[in-house]
């Protein structure tokens, strides 16, 4: 897939917005804002949903996957430089060691939210809402970009271990979520 400019104007202002609200530290606001930034600007501003769409797909198009993930960084690295002027905290990065319950806690509150917003028939209110419960339940972030808003372009070098521990967390999370999604089905 060749560079879209509608995809990265979704996607990078859509995940800026989302990041913002995510730093406003209240689970019925980031809820609800993500609601909102699905509604305004149709993009998923997850990379770990998109990680969840192209393993469905058998590992193909990974060029889509790869832009959709640079585009969603670049908002997310827009917000955390845009967050001070703001008055808004960033939160705390991801910490460069391995600590193994935060890491099950980040896989399973992914495939958690990721599997049951599945379940939600594109509804961005009801996909808010699982995030609030999943957020309440496993307390983590289940998303590589609002990770990134953390961290930022200027402490990327210093927190890439961080990162890379806690994004690969998501994506287990996520790819976890396609297994429960075949074994497990809802009926009407």
């Amino acid at each position: 897939m060749p560079f879209d400019k509608d995809d990265f104007i979704n996607e990078a202002v859509g995940t800026f917005m989302f990041c913002l609200v995510c730093m406003c530290d209240g689970d019925f606001t980031v809820a609800l804002g993500l609601a909102a930034c699905i509604m305004a600007f149709g993009a998923s501003m997850n990379p770990a949903a998109n990680f969840q769409e192209f393993a469905k797909g058998g590992f193909k198009h990974v060029d889509d996957f790869a832009l959709t993930f640079g585009y969603q960084l670049i908002g997310a690295g827009l917000a955390n430089m845009a967050a001070p002027h703001l008055g808004f905290t960033p939160g705390a990065a991801p910490s460069n060691e391995f600590d193994q319950t935060a890491f099950l806690r980040e896989m399973l509150g992914t495939m958690f939210f990721l599997a049951a917003a599945g379940a939600c028939s594109n509804n961005a209110i009801h996909t808010g809402f699982v995030l609030m419960a999943a957020v309440s339940v496993f307390g983590g972030v289940y998303n590589p970009a609002v990770q990134f808003s953390r961290i930022g372009f200027a402490d990327f070098a210093d927190n890439i271990v961080g990162f890379v521990i806690m994004a690969g967390a998501n994506f287990a999370g996520a790819y976890l979520a396609n297994v429960s999604d075949e074994n497990v089905k809802f009926s009407d």
